[in-house]
């Protein structure tokens, strides 16, 4: 879809947030179309978004923690709550740990609520993410979900398509069109 910024009325979103995701969408070579239907299923366009992952947590307790005590001494001035590293913030729902792992230098997980950075570090994540699919950007945002590179069966379709269909849902839903393109292959 190659619409310009006065042409996504209809999509929900500010208009000013629209251009932050549009400028990331460029930056990273990512479908600005399901960039903006990502953000609406993650954070329905709402740049302070915050939700705990106690799943995360749960796997990487330990190794969170020692991260948080390791970074007590430093001149880095991090908050000492694990929960900060189990959680996703912002438009884009980026997690601070896998904004840190893509570049993020920022010392609070609050910075992440900046809709610039936000995008940034999350179509840095999801760019990563489709490097590793192959192009498959389908298969790429069921890997920005949830860490894992799935795969397509024999006859195309997505292994674990649960969160694919719920960014396909927030399409419909952000342009109100009764059908969805297919997933890119970039």
């Amino acid at each position: 879809m190659h619409l310009s910024l006065s042409e996504w009325g209809g999509a929900r979103i500010e208009p000013y947030l629209l251009a932050e995701i549009l400028s990331g969408a460029t930056i990273w070579s990512l479908p600005a179309d399901w960039l903006v239907a990502l953000v609406y299923h993650e954070s329905r366009g709402k740049p302070y978004a915050k939700r705990g992952e106690p799943g995360f947590l749960s796997r990487y307790e330990s190794g969170i923690i020692r991260l948080v005590e390791g970074n007590r001494t430093s001149e880095r001035l991090f908050t000492v709550n694990p929960l900060d590293f189990a959680s996703s913030y912002g438009l884009m729902q980026i997690m601070w740990s896998t904004a840190w792992e893509r570049g993020f230098r920022g010392q609070y997980p609050s910075e992440l609520f900046e809709p610039r950075e936000n995008v940034y570090w999350g179509c840095a994540e999801l760019h990563r993410q489709l490097d590793r699919a192959g192009g498959d950007f389908g298969v790429a945002l069921d890997a920005y979900n949830d860490g894992r590179v799935n795969s397509r069966d024999a006859e195309g379709n997505l292994t674990d398509h649960d969160y694919t269909d719920r960014v396909r849902q927030a399409y419909l839903d952000v342009f109100q069109v009764h059908e969805a393109p297919a997933f890119p292959i970039l």
